[in-house]
């Protein structure tokens, strides 16, 4: 394992970053309340060390929740290692995502709608459905509003090695990483979603891959890459002929 840190990056929010090389890392949070709940549980080959990470940051606690994007090996692989060290803890997501989950899980997943929120206390996540983006019929975000906190997955990433937090506006290094990876779709739709988030009221963007966006630097970051984004779209429509 080439690095395994955990960071406080915001009050009762820690960061957990593995990496087994230099040109990718994977992010899981915690946040803790009066419940907690994690986003995210990495791949099942990083989930030891990712797990001795999140102990710590417990303290004791146990795990509530348990909160991803869509299925995938990196935000959902480790569930079952995960249930193993906590049984009691409830996976929440869409109804999309709960359709695949019912056929791996043990027990049923909590299912919110869009715009429902997950209760810890003092902490609201509120799920925000996001289909096709980043990945998959089942993508699906979350926002807290108490910290202005996007956990925004694949999206505003970036690869290689970084320091947990930045405080300015990557957008065009997020811009060529996604355009290099084509990881992430454009077209209608997808402009729709960035919009919204673009809308949100944000002091924090937790990515999945690279650092967290802390500051004024988040809402810049987001209108940007919408920006870009919703251009892309547009060129792409420009292109397309009818069919004779």
């Amino acid at each position: 394992m080439l690095l395994a840190r955990s960071t406080q990056i915001a009050a009762n929010l820690w960061q957990f970053t593995t990496a087994t090389n230099s040109h990718f890392a994977f992010n899981c949070y915690l946040i803790v309340g009066d419940k907690t709940a994690l986003i995210h549980t990495g791949k099942p080959s990083q989930f030891n060390q990712m797990l001795k990470l999140l102990e710590q940051a417990l303290a004791g606690q146990t795990l509530d929740y348990v909160l991803f994007s869509h299925v995938e090996a990196d935000e959902c692989g480790a569930l079952a290692t995960l249930f193993t060290q906590f049984p009691n803890c409830q996976v929440v997501c869409n109804k999309v995502a709960a359709i695949s989950l019912n056929e791996m899980l043990q027990n049923p997943p909590r299912v919110l709608k869009d715009g429902e929120s997950l209760s810890l206390g003092q902490y609201q996540l509120t799920l925000l459905d996001t289909a096709h983006f980043p990945h998959n019929w089942d993508g699906h975000l979350w926002y807290c509003q108490e910290l202005a906190c996007l956990f925004s997955s694949d999206y505003c990433s970036l690869g290689g090695i970084h320091p947990p937090t930045v405080q300015e506006d990557l957008s065009q290094q997020m811009l060529a990483f996604m355009e290099q990876g084509n990881f992430i779709t454009h077209g209608a739709g997808i402009s729709q979603i960035t919009e919204r988030l673009a809308h949100l009221p944000v002091q924090l963007i937790a990515t999945m891959h690279g650092p967290a966006t802390q500051g004024h630097a988040a809402a810049s970051v987001l209108k940007n890459i919408h920006n870009a984004w919703l251009k892309k779209a547009q060129l792409a429509l420009n292109e397309l002929k009818p069919l004779q």
